[in-house]
């Protein structure tokens, strides 16, 4: 696929110059079959070019999800020992809660 958006911007280029030289003295002069065909050619490719040159949806899926994985991996490694922390703050603040409920309430508090 690098390969096609390669050769579309070298004919890109290429069809460029051809127009701007088949296309200039037609349009100054009023105006010409050729110099007219050549702008509407021009104009063509440059329109299946813009299509060729943006990548679909699946080619960006396919080179973005390896990175992504990859990311993903190294986050949830580094948040994990976090995670084990506020789990103990979590289970904390429970017992906390399940005291200050119990002395409020006259129950024995353990």
């Amino acid at each position: 696929m690098d390969d096609l958006r390669v050769g579309t911007g070298v004919l890109l280029a290429a069809s460029s110059v051809a127009s701007s030289f088949s296309g200039e003295r037609p349009a100054m002069a009023g105006g010409s079959i050729v110099g007219g065909a050549a702008i509407r050619a021009f104009a063509r490719l440059a329109e299946a070019s813009v299509v060729v040159r943006i990548p679909s949806s699946s080619h960006l899926h396919r080179r973005l999800t390896p990175g992504l994985h990859r990311s993903q991996d190294a986050n949830h490694r580094r948040i994990q020992p976090f995670f084990v922390v506020f789990q103990i703050i979590y289970h904390a603040l429970v017992a906390a809660i399940v005291r200050l409920l119990a002395s409020v309430s006259g129950a024995p508090v353990q």
